[in-house]
């Protein structure tokens, strides 16, 4: 077996990793009133109750992470994506900082 046969393997694997770094970075930071405003991914408590102030982090994978002011609770909306999804999603990030 000729060893440049696992070349394409490792590249593979190679950017596997480096999207998955890139997939825990901090996409955006919003600080808010969910009392009065509604994000896309928001939805408001089977009873119709809001968190209030909160502090949502969202990450380059997907996940959101909620800091809810009033009770210092943290809680996960969205999911994590993984895989081939979330090496696509490195690519096109990839290709929008390439200058042409």
């Amino acid at each position: 077996m000729n060893v440049t046969q696992y070349n394409h393997i490792v590249e593979q694997q190679r950017e596997l990793v480096e999207a998955e770094a890139w997939g825990k970075m901090t996409d955006s930071i919003h600080s808010f009133n969910s009392d009065d405003t509604n994000m896309w991914y928001d939805r408001p408590q089977e009873n119709g109750k809001r968190d209030g102030r909160v502090i949502d982090i969202s990450y380059n994978s997907g996940l959101i992470k909620r800091k809810i002011s009033s009770t210092g609770k943290t809680v996960f909306i969205g999911k994590r994506v993984k895989g081939e999804i979330l090496i696509d999603r490195f690519r096109r990030s990839l290709q929008g900082k390439i200058k042409t």
